[in-house]
Formats: structure tokens, sequence, C-alpha cells
């Protein structure tokens, strides 16, 4: 990628948005992207700008961008306009990236707070998904917060990687392929983008998962690899990724490594069950001790009730009122249809059961997302998960038998 300059860039865009060229504000996968003001409002906004080329991935990712507009959580486009030398889009600008609050919140956060987070992303990777779009670079830096600091809300960001997986025409998914070229961060990849295989909604979630356990443990077994040539690196990075069992991560909740487990073992063109997903995070927030007593049990009951109701713990701390994010009962209907799982009903004994060996402990009582899903299979399926010398492909065919 060419570098920007800024100088080069013209102070003014369509006589109406001043482009701050000393205040470069980040940088894309393909474009640098500068701090902006509309003349006419008065309102900051973000320009993304990329040298002009053939195949132009600016213009790629308008395109994206605008198919999203009927959701939540992603940056509004303004406008997409070429000089003779640059492609420029005009978008919302957004606050701090997941990273650098993570970072500010001395590198940890809260099981709620990692589980509200989780949520938020799935539901974001859903609604990416149901446009027909895979987003092949998820990492912390691409999940920002608002610039509002009362808002809680999550977006996601630069989709300069982004590939369509469903043909426009038909919705027919692509083919499975190899011999590919491996596409994303490397840190956060699946195991199949480093082997060179097509990557999947899977691979989204896969790498969502690996941004979830950094998020917690704050760190990865392959972080830190050393090697003279980014090929090296990376080469090294999936060996010790492929050498690397989910059980082998300090203090993991088994909701988590299930949510691993139930991803991975997906077909390529499947649809990831979303609902479950989210509802297994919902249950990794509900072992933390602390927001349990703060909150009660019954604010982990429903997605809804814990998105309506909790607070990062750095806003606790500093009082602020929040914003909270909007919940499944105004969010805009997706054109996937998933599997509507039934709502358990919890009990008071089922909140004293849990967290009783540590604070990583996951009860398999009757209000379990995995009994909800899976009925009187949930043993079975939890037992599997917990053998060592499982076969992924036995949950497959679990997972194709009772989804």
């Amino acid at each position: 990628m060419s570098r920007i300059v800024p100088s080069d860039l013209p102070p003014v865009l369509h006589r109406r948005f001043r482009i701050h060229r000393s205040k470069q504000i980040g940088q894309g996968t393909f474009g640098s992207i500068f701090s902006c003001t509309d003349l006419n409002t008065g309102e900051d906004l973000a320009v993304k700008v990329e040298p002009n080329s053939k195949d132009s991935l600016l213009q790629y990712e308008h395109h994206i961008l605008k198919k999203l507009r009927m959701f939540r959580g992603f940056p509004s486009v303004y406008t997409c306009s070429k000089s003779e030398t640059h492609t420029f889009v005009l978008m919302t600008r957004l606050g701090q990236n997941l990273d650098e609050v993570w970072k500010k919140n001395c590198r940890t956060f809260s099981l709620a707070t990692l589980a509200y987070i989780g949520i938020q992303a799935v539901t974001l990777l859903e609604r990416l998904h149901s446009v027909g779009f895979l987003h092949r670079d998820i990492k912390p830096e691409n999940f920002l917060f608002s610039r509002d600091n009362t808002s809680q809300e999550l977006f996601l960001i630069d989709f300069g990687l982004s590939k369509r997986f469903q043909r426009e025409q038909d919705g027919e998914h692509i083919a499975f392929r190899t011999g590919k070229m491996m596409t994303g961060t490397p840190r956060y990849a699946s195991v199949s983008a480093h082997l060179g295989m097509e990557q999947g909604r899977k691979d989204d979630l896969v790498s969502l998962f690996h941004v979830l356990v950094y998020l917690l443990v704050g760190h990865l077994p392959w972080m830190g690899m050393a090697g003279s040539t980014d090929a090296e690196k990376c080469a090294k990075i999936r060996t010790v990724k492929m050498g690397t069992s989910v059980e082998s991560f300090p203090n993991l909740p088994l909701p988590l490594a299930t949510f691993f487990h139930c991803v991975s073992a997906l077909p390529f063109a499947a649809v990831p069950p979303y609902a479950f997903l989210r509802r297994l995070l919902l249950d990794v927030g509900r072992l933390d001790k602390k927001a349990l007593t703060r909150y009660g049990s019954a604010v982990f009951s429903t997605e809804q009730r814990f998105l309506q109701t909790y607070r990062y713990e750095w806003m606790e701390e500093c009082g602020t009122q929040t914003v909270l994010v909007s919940t499944d009962e105004n969010r805009p209907s997706s054109p996937i249809v998933e599997l509507e799982l039934p709502k358990p009903k919890r009990t008071k004994a089922d909140s004293l059961e849990e967290g009783k060996s540590g604070p990583f402990a996951w009860t398999r009582s009757k209000s379990s997302p995995l009994l909800a899903l899976f009925g009187k299979h949930h043993f079975s399926i939890a037992n599997f998960l917990a053998t060592p010398t499982r076969d992924p492909r036995a949950l497959t065919h679990l997972l194709d038998s009772h989804i």
C-alpha cells in the first residue's frame, strides 16, 4: 500500500468537508483515516483515504457499508468520491477501539463485561453475514466504541479484507477451496485460514473466540513469535496454534470453551447458531460473582435483560449515566433464519449452584443452554466436550442431528 502524504490531500472536499490533514486518527487495512469537519453543521466526521487504484478497496468497503446501513453497530457513510490521486469515504467518527479501552482498564475485563462485549460482537457478525459478507480480519482494533462516553454500544469497522460468501443472484454459498493465501491478522486468524483454506462464517467466529480469550487472559500462546520475515513469523504462529488445545488456556470458562468447540465443528457452509452462541456468552457473564451480587441472578436470565441493565465496570467506577445497547426488540430483523431457542426458566437453586467450584465453574443445571438446545442430548454433548481425546467429527454429527 502506498503511504498517504497528508500534504497531497485537498484541504476541503465538496466545498463542505474540511480535512484536518495533521490529525490522522487511524490506519485501516488499505487506507489512512483523518479527522474531518462538516462546515455546514460543525459535526466531527472521519474520512478514510486511499491512493487511486484499478480495484479500489475503499469503494468496495463503501459498497458493504451501504448494505449494512439498515443495522446498528456499523459506521454511517456520507459519501464516496475520487480526486485525480485519491479515493475518499466520509463516515461517522467513532471513539477508542477495544484494545485501547482494555489497556486503559489495566488489561483486564470482568467476565460480565467480556460477555457483554462478546454478545454484541456475535450480533454484529450475524448482521454482516446476513448481507452475504465475511469480515476476515476480526481483531480488537476493529471493534470501536462510540465517542459518546455514556454509550456502551460496540461498532465493527474496516471491511477492506471482507469477501462475499453468498452469490447475490441466488444466495448460493461459495465452494470450499484450498491453496489460498492467508488473509487476516495472524494472531487472531483461524487455523483453517493459516492452512490456506477458504474461509467461511465459522472462521470469523473462531477469530472472535481468540479475541475474547486475549481480553480475558491477557495473552495468547502464540504471541511474541519472532521471525526474520512475515512468512516465517506466520508459520511459527500457525505451528503453535495447531499444537494448542482449548483446555490449555488458563482458567477458561467452560461456556467459552464450548463456544469454540461448537463453532469449530461446524461444516464449512453451515449457518452458525448465533442465538446459542450468545446464550453461552450470557453463561460466561453469569459466572461473574461480583456482577451477580450487584445485579442479582435475574439480570442474566435473558440476553435482552442483561443488555438493558449491565454497565461496564469503568462506567460504574466513575458514576457515568450510560446509554445501554439496543436489544432484540428494536434490532432490525435479519434475513437469516436462525434457530429460536426456548428461554429457560431459572430458579434460585440454579443461581446458588453456579460458582461453587471456583470463579469459572459452570453447572450443568436444568437451565443450561446446552439442555435448552439439545434437550436430553445435553449430557452426552457436555461429556463429549469434556473428553480430551474427542473427535471433532463426532460433535459435527451431534450438531447436524439436533440443530
